[in-house]
C-alpha cells in the first residue's frame, strides 16, 4: 500500500485542500491477471494551501499546513504497518466509550437543537 498527499481543486478563494490517498494497487481477476483498475480510498483533512502564495504569511501557512498533512501521512503509515504486522494499538483499547460518547453529547449541546441534543442525553 502507498499512500500520498494529494492537492484537489482550486476553489474560489484560490486555495487547494489536502486529502491523503490510500492506494492499494491493482486489482487482480478471476484468472490471476492484473486489471486496469487500481483500489484507491480517499482521507479529507480539512487542511487547505493556498496555489501560489503572494506574501510570507501564505507561504508560511502552506508549509505549516503540509508538514501537518506530512505528520497525518507518517501516522497512517504506522498505524497501518503496525496492524499488518500484529501489533495492537493500545491507544484503543483503554479508551472509554462513555467518555467519548458523553464528548459527543457535550458537542451535540453546542452545535445542535435542544430536542436534538435530549435525544443523545436520552441515548447515554
Amino acid at each position: 500500500m502507498k499512500i500520498s498527499i494529494e492537492k484537489r481543486t482550486l476553489r474560489t478563494d484560490g486555495t487547494r485542500s489536502l486529502r491523503l490517498v490510500y492506494d492499494y494497487g491493482y486489482t487482480t481477476n478471476t484468472q490471476g491477471g492484473r486489471q486496469n483498475k487500481r483500489k484507491r480510498s480517499y482521507e479529507t483533512l480539512d487542511l487547505y494551501v493556498h496555489d501560489k502564495p503572494k506574501t510570507p504569511t501564505q507561504r508560511q501557512h502552506n508549509k505549516e499546513h503540509m508538514l501537518l498533512a506530512e505528520t497525518i501521512k507518517s501516522k497512517r503509515l504506522v498505524e497501518w504497518q503496525s496492524q499488518k504486522h500484529g501489533f495492537e494499538d493500545r491507544t484503543k483499547r483503554s479508551a472509554s466509550f462513555i467518555d467519548y460518547f458523553q464528548r459527543q453529547v457535550d458537542i451535540k449541546e453546542q452545535t445542535t437543537s435542544t430536542s436534538n441534543h435530549s435525544i443523545w442525553l436520552s441515548a447515554r
